[in-house]
């Protein structure tokens, strides 16, 4: 899979937008029981706003970031 991963960033699927710092599958109440953020991430929690969604970030061993949600990654899978 990681093949696959390589070339790109990729969305998790995952949000806080509505509370900071709880995480939660888009359109579910459902957290994950699983984290791999990079170290310092996410980070919106300390002052940098609008940083509601993680991806893996392939710069970074694809361990997790916090980014925009306005900014454009390939889903890891579709509902």
């Amino acid at each position: 899979m990681l093949r696959q991963l390589k070339d790109q960033n990729w969305w998790l699927g995952l949000a806080d937008r509505e509370t900071e710092g709880s995480w939660k599958l888009v359109g579910t109440s459902t957290s994950p029981v699983f984290a791999n953020w990079s170290p310092g991430e996410p980070e919106s929690a300390g002052g940098r706003a609008n940083e509601d969604c993680a991806v893996f970030y392939k710069s970074d061993s694809f361990r997790w970031i916090d980014v925009s949600c306005s900014s454009s990654y390939y889903p890891v899978c579709e509902k």
